[in-house]
């Protein structure tokens, strides 16, 4: 019983201090807007998408002919094409485990853009697994739009 108690009370202060040394998911998104003040025309985000994400737009790429743009073609972290960056506000929404929810608000040449990040924590740290707003109060979710592009492309274009 003893060792039992024993090992019981060793994973909580291991998974303790897993915790606190794993990196805040707001923080890497917070990063992601000081790059573009520093940085012109925009921040190297380095390894920025999960795995999946990362995928559906190496396929995106792959299926775009030469001198075409990729079915996303405007920048998602500014919600634009040039910037003009205001203030930036990030919250957690949630997390669990390996996955989180960061809230983004902030302006780009005058205008509010309102995105929510979900976050996967890959390769030992956060990467982004989707991108989501409203449209013209229409959800929009920037990981469905690259697989509905791809899943509509012809057979042998995929």
């Amino acid at each position: 019983m003893l060792r039992f108690i024993l090992a019981v009370g060793l994973g909580l202060v291991c998974s303790a201090a897993q915790a606190e040394t794993r990196p805040d998911p707001v923080a890497r998104i917070v990063a992601i807007y000081d790059g573009y003040r520093h940085a012109q025309p925009g921040p190297d985000l380095g390894p920025i998408y999960g795995d999946r994400l990362q995928g559906l737009l190496d396929a995106d790429r792959a299926a775009t002919p030469d001198g075409e743009v990729g079915t996303i073609d405007w920048d998602v972290f500014v919600d634009g094409n040039d910037v003009e960056l205001g203030a930036v506000a990030a919250v957690l929404v949630s997390l669990d485990g390996d996955n989180a929810v960061v809230r983004a608000r902030f302006t780009n040449h005058g205008q509010p853009s309102d995105l929510s990040f979900d976050l996967v924590f890959e390769h030992g740290g956060w990467r982004v697994a989707d991108i989501k707003t409203e449209r013209q109060g229409v959800p929009w979710s920037m990981a469905k739009v690259l697989a509905d592009a791809l899943a509509a492309l012809p057979a042998g274009r995929q």
